[in-house]
């Protein structure tokens, strides 16, 4: 039995390639066993059979990944008052928002449908900065999304471009990386309130 991801199940359901009453999953990032008859590999699009375990669970993490630096800085964009962590965050919404159509443009072009689904780690983060004001706002987001988040981040973008099966994800991780270290060390140099 092969483990498929979340929105692999999905595709697989919308499209008829297997029976809803099979699927087994408790999270977004974990794999699901699925029962699926011998006619289900042949029916399924190339793309769909083709993606590794790993490139699919790379275009998740990435979704999930951008999905929450955008939320983040649009909070700090909206209540912070720190002009330096403004703009960072004006920034890193920009990147992240032309990183998010191509991350769209590639599952579009491999048939697949990436949830929007954010792990428990990563909406605690979401909720400490939604919870947070004044400086202890740009400190908090500094930290978790400006710095920590961004080497997670990188660290993904990095395995992804040594060992993607996908030759196009494979150069979307490459081509990506040099945009997340220019992000991380502008985070780097941010003035953080004591």
């Amino acid at each position: 039995m092969k483990p498929i991801t979340p929105f692999l199940i999905t595709f697989a359901l919308a499209n008829g390639l297997m029976n809803s009453n099979v699927v087994t999953a408790s999270s977004p990032s974990q794999s699901a066993d699925v029962k699926m008859s011998p006619s289900v590999a042949e029916s399924a699009p190339d793309s769909l059979v083709a993606l590794s375990s790993d490139d699919v669970l790379f275009l998740e993490n990435a979704k999930e990944f951008n999905d929450c630096l955008v939320g983040a800085s649009e909070i700090v964009i909206q209540r912070s008052s720190n002009s330096q962590i403004k703009s960072f965050a004006n920034d890193l919404v920009s990147e992240h928002r032309r990183l998010a159509e191509q991350l769209k443009q590639l599952t579009a072009e491999k048939k697949l449908s990436v949830s929007a689904l954010i792990s428990e780690e990563n909406r605690a983060a979401l909720e400490n900065v939604k919870s947070a004001t004044g400086a202890n706002l740009d400190r908090v987001y500094t930290k978790t999304f400006g710095i920590d988040a961004q080497l997670k981040e990188i660290d993904l973008f990095q395995t992804a471009s040594k060992s993607a099966s996908d030759p196009a994800i494979k150069s979307f991780a490459e081509k990506t990386l040099p945009v997340l270290r220019k992000q991380l060390n502008s985070a780097k140099k941010l003035s953080i309130p004591a």
